[in-house]
């Protein structure tokens, strides 16, 4: 029986993890039956694997379950649903999660906080988001790079990138340092709203504090070059991004297929094309309609 204990929610958490939460369910009923009481981690890593799949109905009902079981949810669960909430925009559903929470004394970490600054971001309540950051503080749980992270994206993402620099200049006054996911949000929100030239005073500064670029961050870029019309340097960070030991993907050849062709350049173009089977990558429709327009 102890062999069987250890057995069945080990069974629950993979066939969980791997998106089989039907069967993973039946692992947990035969553990009922069997008279196995699930413990937190069980229900906690199914009711991940549903918030991950967005059925938020059954992660929910597994919460009233877990509860009828006499299994207390602890911060991890709140984290996992209200994270999962705020993933589908809900933020009805996160309120009423950290209510419940809050109600049950159990302390947010922060991991809950940054989850429903990001619930907040995406119904762009901004203030409330920043006003959130301040209660951090007061409850002594200190903002992350992550949840700084979550709000630059999300300013960004609604346009409002003056607004996520002043947060990025402010975060090393909290003790958070900027990472490549910081500047690869704001980058691509300097070059969505046009900014170039300070898009690309960001790229120096993230340079000469030793932050290293990644495919994300080389594929914003080339887009913010091919967007305002300078093909050749798009070419040379193409270059550089091999030189980099980096994979340049479909979307990063794609977008300078676009760009010459867009004007009316399709000898290069079609090298570019040529060059993506060189490097094992097949032209997709995305390629085709483009060389297509060009021509």
């Amino acid at each position: 029986m102890k062999r069987q204990t250890e057995l069945l929610p080990l069974a629950t958490e993979v066939l969980s993890l791997r998106g089989r939460f039907l069967e993973a369910y039946d692992v947990l009923s035969r553990m009922l039956s069997d008279g196995i009481l699930p413990n937190e981690v069980t229900f906690n890593t199914l009711i991940h694997g549903l918030c991950l799949g967005g059925n938020m109905r059954d992660a929910f009902s597994l919460l009233d379950e877990m509860e009828a079981n006499e299994c207390c949810p602890n911060v991890t669960t709140y984290a996992t649903l209200i994270n999962g909430c705020a993933r589908m925009g809900d933020l009805v559903g996160a309120s009423e999660v950290w209510n419940k929470m809050v109600s049950r004394g159990c302390r947010p970490n922060v991991v809950v906080y940054t989850s429903m600054v990001d619930a907040l971001c995406r119904n762009s309540m901004f203030n409330e988001a920043y006003d959130l950051l301040e209660t951090m503080k007061r409850d002594k749980c200190s903002p992350n790079t992550v949840t700084f992270n979550v709000l630059v994206k999300g300013l960004c993402a609604r346009g409002r990138v003056d607004w996520a620099m002043e947060l990025f200049d402010e975060m090393e006054t909290h003790g958070c340092i900027p990472n490549v996911t910081t500047y690869n949000e704001l980058l691509d929100g300097l070059f969505k709203a046009g900014n170039d030239r300070r898009a690309f005073e960001l790229v120096s500064a993230m340079e000469e504090r030793g932050v290293k670029l990644n495919t994300v961050t080389y594929n914003t870029i080339v887009h913010g070059l091919c967007t305002c019309g300078k093909l050749e340097e798009a070419w040379k960070l193409v270059g550089r991004m091999v030189v980099e030991g980096l994979r340049p993907n479909e979307f990063t050849l794609n977008m300078l297929i676009h760009g010459y062709c867009k004007r009316g350049m399709i000898e290069p173009a079609a090298r570019v094309s040529e060059m993506m089977r060189k490097v094992g990558l097949k032209p997709d429709i995305v390629g085709y309609s483009s060389l297509i327009c060009g021509v």
